[in-house]
């Protein structure tokens, strides 16, 4: 059992509850450290499989990766947004640009580019059910529409522009917040 209880199983049903009890700032740095490094494993064993691309083992392989960043990334969103302090905002300006940066590196992955566009191209012989299809089209779409197609040169400005722009918008939630904060706080007797 790992020592960090961000990246822990959940105990209990529905894919178990969330260890908020044990949850604290000091936790997050790791389990995003592990959370991304697990993904990453997941999506290059994805790239290095040597069958040819299927729905299967591209589209359904991704779907199941990330699953515990996907948890952590949740809890922290819950303790940024209700839990808010000089901590978890410290964290949210260190981590937002870190957590984008290794989105790109998916998105802008040419190996899982190239076998998510070979199940999109088969997509009328692949005799996929209706959400299947879907799923591999909005796949394929969003890869595109997010860089995947850019030249090396793009890519190289999405991968510096990125973070940074992700910096500023949360610089600009947690302003906008604060202001919030002020102007209630004024209203109150």
């Amino acid at each position: 059992m790992p020592a960090n209880p961000l990246t822990a199983p959940w105990p209990g049903p529905y894919g178990g509850v969330p260890p908020w009890d044990r949850m604290s700032p000091a936790c997050f740095p790791d389990a995003f450290d592990t959370a991304i490094a697990e993904q990453r494993r997941e999506i290059d064993a994805i790239v290095a499989n040597p069958e040819a691309p299927t729905f299967e083992n591209t589209i359904a392989a991704m779907e199941r990766s990330g699953q515990t960043l996907d948890r952590v990334e949740r809890m922290f969103g819950v303790a940024r947004e209700n839990v808010t302090n000089s901590d978890y905002q410290a964290l949210e300006r260190e981590w937002q640009p870190k957590l984008a940066a290794a989105a790109d590196a998916i998105v802008l992955n040419a190996g899982l580019f190239m076998r998510i566009e070979a199940v999109y191209q088969s997509l009328r012989s692949a005799n996929l059910d209706p959400d299947q299809a879907r799923l591999a089209t909005r796949t394929y779409e969003d890869f595109v529409r997010r860089g995947a197609r850019l030249e090396d040169a793009g890519k190289a400005g999405k991968r510096t522009t990125s973070p940074a722009f992700t910096f500023l918008m949360s610089l600009i939630f947690r302003l906008a917040f604060e202001r919030l904060s002020m102007c209630s706080s004024a209203d109150e007797p």
